[in-house]
């Protein structure tokens, strides 16, 4: 189901610049959504309302690296569903 609301990423860079400028965004992959922002000391990745999945990176790159269902973040942003996206 296409989100005529929430435009997929162009590319890496477009999902790297929305981190750095502190949106934040909520994915949809394989039926699951995750969050993905900036903190004080991080960027936190982690399933939606399971606080236990939460992971922190200290940079952006980093994050890039998280796994969700063993394929990275990286390697998916451009495709998943993107369920919200702050402006």
């Amino acid at each position: 189901m296409s989100n005529q609301y929430e435009p997929k990423f162009e590319d890496l860079d477009d999902f790297l610049d929305s981190l750095l400028r502190g949106r934040e965004i909520v994915i949809e992959y394989h039926g699951k959504q995750y969050d993905i922002f900036y903190l004080e000391k991080g960027f936190y990745v982690a399933q939606s309302n399971h606080d236990e999945t939460k992971k922190v990176y200290p940079t952006p790159d980093e994050a890039l690296e998280h796994t969700i269902d063993g394929v990275k973040i990286k390697d998916i942003i451009t495709t998943v569903e993107i369920v919200h996206r702050s402006i």
